[in-house]
Parts: structure tokens; C-alpha cells; sequence
């Protein structure tokens, strides 16, 4: 099966990062969501197809001890998918993260 989810605008309130650290989180992200589609398959909604102008996944938390991207990444991943649809048991690594509204326009094929 392909899955191909397109998002066009990432919106995270209140996080400043810097050129490197959004590559690690982007490529952090992309793993992730990989991961959880592989794990736990795509959510029911998503499985015929499905768009939607913004999903909203909640809040992460930042952690005190310092910005993680990749541990951050995760945690938006996970947001992405609960917006989804998809299961708050996503397992994984527990990271790091902020508040962010997730996705905009995200399609399962």
C-alpha cells in the first residue's frame, strides 16, 4: 500500500528553531508518521481517502531541559496522526515538544 500525505502548512505557535534544527525536525517528523502508518495502519477515516482544510492534534509539551528536534518531531508526528484520526496509543519514544496546530490538507491514498 503507498500513502501519500501532503502537508502544505505547518504551523507551531510559540517555537523558534533555527535552519538545522527544522531539517532534523521535518526529517524527524516524516520518520515518525512512516512509523506509525506502518505500526498501526492508516486511521479508518484516512483509509478511502480523505482532506481536510486544517486538523488541530492538540498540545505538546515543551520540555525545560532544552529544544530536541528530533524528539520534537516525533511528538508532531503523533499530533499530525491523532488528527488524523488515528489512535492516542501511538507508542514510540515520549519527546519533547510545544504547543502546534497540525496539518493542513492531508489525503491517504
Amino acid at each position: 500500500m503507498n500513502v501519500r500525505l501532503h502537508i502544505e502548512r505547518l504551523v507551531l505557535d510559540g517555537i523558534d528553531v533555527t535552519p538545522v534544527q527544522r531539517t532534523a525536525l521535518v526529517g524527524a517528523t516524516e520518520a515518525e508518521l512512516g512509523r506509525l502508518f506502518s505500526s498501526n495502519g492508516l486511521p479508518d477515516q484516512v483509509a478511502s481517502g480523505f482532506s481536510v482544510p486544517s486538523a488541530d492534534g492538540g498540545t505538546i509539551r515543551q520540555a525545560t531541559s532544552g529544544f530536541d528536534s528530533v524528539a520534537f518531531g516525533h511528538e508532531v508526528a503523533r499530533a499530525i496522526y491523532r488528527g488524523m484520526g488515528g489512535s492516542r496509543e501511538t507508542g514510540g519514544s515520549r519527546g519533547t515538544g510545544g504547543t502546534g496546530e497540525t496539518g493542513k490538507g492531508g489525503r491517504g491514498e
